[in-house]
């Protein structure tokens, strides 16, 4: 039987199917980064050794960028919704948009409406990523916060991940994981633990009021 490639090598090759060289697309600033900095990091073999076998690689490193995304979108839909007007070429796309697609129903010819829409539709993905997927370090962070919102939402869903799939929350690994996912301080075992536990307190709180 063929020995399977090391994770780093899975990694690149992940790396370098996110921008095919006949697809356009902008790729995701902030995917590439994650996988930058997964694939710098000396400890990716040793997170990726419990699930070898189990799942297979891409899928892993998939649910990892989707908890990123996911974390990161919560965030910003709730505090970072003023950056809409700060993006570059936003006002402009969505002035395009809106002059192409006014007038009456039966003025708008269907392949034209397609035709446009498939050209603009990139850019709207684009916009998309920058307002919901990219990080937002001022509304996302507080000065000597440890545990930032999106990483306690990334590290509730990595825990969930690990239960499923290892049968256990495997703290070691989504503390790693969560590093690599948020630039920021170094994070531990109890680190992920204690942001569990605040997590679970507030929404206890809430249910008793």
């Amino acid at each position: 039987m063929a020995s399977r490639p090391p994770f780093k090598a899975e990694l690149i090759a992940f790396r370098a199917s996110l921008r095919p060289p006949s697809e356009p697309e902008r790729p995701r600033t902030a995917d590439l980064e994650l996988l930058d900095r997964w694939i710098d990091d000396d400890r990716r073999e040793e997170v990726w050794k419990p699930l070898k076998g189990i799942v297979p690689a891409p899928d892993f490193i998939k649910s990892v960028i989707t908890a990123r995304r996911a974390a990161q979108a919560s965030v910003n839909r709730m505090f970072g919704t003023s950056k809409a007007r700060h993006v570059p070429g936003w006002k402009e796309w969505l002035e395009e948009v809106r002059d192409a697609l006014s007038g009456p129903a039966h003025k708008l010819h269907p392949l034209a409406v397609a035709e446009f829409l498939d050209k603009r539709g990139l850019d709207a993905r684009y916009f998309y990523g920058s307002l919901f997927e990219e990080e937002l370090p001022e509304f996302s962070q507080k000065a000597g916060d440890k545990v930032t919102r999106a990483r306690k939402l990334f590290i509730q869903s990595m825990v969930n991940y690990f239960v499923d799939v290892l049968d256990r929350p495997f703290f070691e690994g989504v503390a790693t994981l969560a590093e690599i996912a948020f630039s920021g301080e170094l994070l531990c075992a109890e680190d992920v633990a204690n942001a569990l536990k605040s997590t679970t307190s507030r929404r206890r709180s809430k249910t008793a009021q």
